[in-house]
């Protein structure tokens, strides 16, 4: 971010829609990138959030639901651990992960010094917010499940072709002993 700060006319905001030659924040860049991976309707979606989040973000910036309450009290708790659960989402299995989005050095000034910063006081390491990923099982169930069923039908297949091999060979050596009778 410090280098793109340091090319005439760019600046780094939150608000870079509405600024002639401004990029977003990386936090910013996060949202907007999640929020259009959880459009697709692949059964995934990303979302970023803190405890402490801007005004701007209005209510979509803070922890929205159980999860996410709980994901972040487990994280500023154990900053290095993630956490994950799975759940029923509109009748579905959904997994959900939570990662920590740590306070850098290279945060600290904007954070600490804008005027609507929720939180004046942060220091390098600790918990900005979650980065969650959140994945309907749906589609793993099915593959497994496609995977079983070639399975399937691919032992059944050999199976076929094993019970025909050693009816042939049975069938060779009765063929054999019985030719061994007449000549013996």
């Amino acid at each position: 971010m410090s280098r793109a700060k340091s090319v005439d006319g760019i600046s780094v905001t939150h608000n870079y829609p509405v600024l002639k030659g401004a990029i977003p924040l990386p936090a910013t860049f996060t949202i907007e990138l999640g929020r259009r991976i959880s459009e697709k309707g692949s059964g995934r979606s990303v979302r970023l959030f803190s405890g402490k989040p801007f005004p701007w973000r209005g209510t979509d910036g803070g922890p929205k639901d159980e999860f996410e309450h709980d994901a972040l009290a487990f994280i500023e708790q154990h900053p290095q651990e993630n956490f994950s659960r799975i759940e029923n989402e509109n009748g579905r299995r959904t997994l959900r992960y939570g990662q920590a989005v740590i306070m850098e050095s290279s945060c600290i000034a904007c954070h600490n010094t804008h005027p609507d910063t929720p939180k004046d006081d942060w220091k390098v390491g600790d918990v900005r917010g979650i980065l969650e990923i959140t994945k309907s099982l749906d589609t793993f169930v099915e593959q497994t499940q496609l995977g079983l069923r070639g399975t399937f039908f691919m032992l059944g297949g050999l199976s076929l072709l094993g019970l025909f091999g050693l009816t042939l060979v049975f069938g060779r050596m009765r063929k054999t002993a019985e030719e061994l009778e007449v000549a013996g």
